[in-house]
């Protein structure tokens, strides 16, 4: 399957840095049995940090979708996702980074 991403908007936590935010358009296109896949996202990543060490650090990442589905021979129907993450790692960020 191709896959074809639109443009995305979104935003960004600038104070604290503790989430960002993003939506826009998905569009999958097959070959086999199903035909493309039409969906709107939305990403949401949050923050976490443990309370014990500042260099520990990770994301939360939420991302719903919605869109339309077409399959040969069949009619086209709604679908939904929702996708769970969980990211972390010790000095995930650089200080560097974390302070753009």
């Amino acid at each position: 399957m191709a896959r074809s991403r639109g443009t995305r908007i979104g935003g960004v936590d600038e104070a604290r840095g503790n989430w960002r935010l993003s939506a826009g358009p998905d569009l999958l296109i097959g070959t086999g049995e199903e035909r493309f896949l039409g969906l709107f996202r939305v990403n949401a990543y949050l923050s976490v940090s443990t309370a014990s060490s500042e260099n520990d650090k990770g994301l939360i990442r939420i991302s719903p979708a919605i869109g339309v589905r077409s399959l040969k021979g069949k009619d086209d129907e709604f679908v939904a996702f929702l996708e769970l993450a969980i990211l972390g790692q010790r000095l995930l960020f650089s200080d560097e980074f974390d302070s753009l």
